[in-house]
């Protein structure tokens, strides 16, 4: 699948890393500089690809101007968010179990 760029040409689809336990996923930030945002904006393409199918686009624009464009499908965004919110669930069940034996049911 490829996605339309600017001048109506093909870009291939950016794949998506997910990290399911990301703390520490990227050590190498303590080595290099980064620049952390608390906002970004996304936007849906519907005819984004070049089959006609959707594209999400995530923009992100530091204090400094710099911008950083990032695509993928809607499709492979709408899986990873399926897999994301199921492991939550996992996630949040298995606190529940945890709770409920340090803690166990009231009489």
């Amino acid at each position: 699948m490829s996605i339309r760029d600017s001048n109506g040409g093909a870009e291939p689809t950016p794949q998506i890393g997910l990290y399911l336990h990301g703390d520490g996923c990227w050590p190498d930030l303590a080595a290099l500089p980064y620049k952390s945002v608390s906002q970004f904006e996304m936007a849906v393409i519907p005819n984004g690809t070049m089959a006609g199918r959707p594209v999400v686009s995530i923009r992100v624009e530091d204090d400094d101007g710099h911008i950083i464009i990032a695509q993928t499908s809607l499709q492979l965004l709408a899986k990873t968010m399926i897999i994301i919110a199921q492991t939550s669930l996992q996630l949040l069940a298995k606190t529940m179990r945890v709770i409920m034996e340090k803690y166990g049911e009231e009489d």
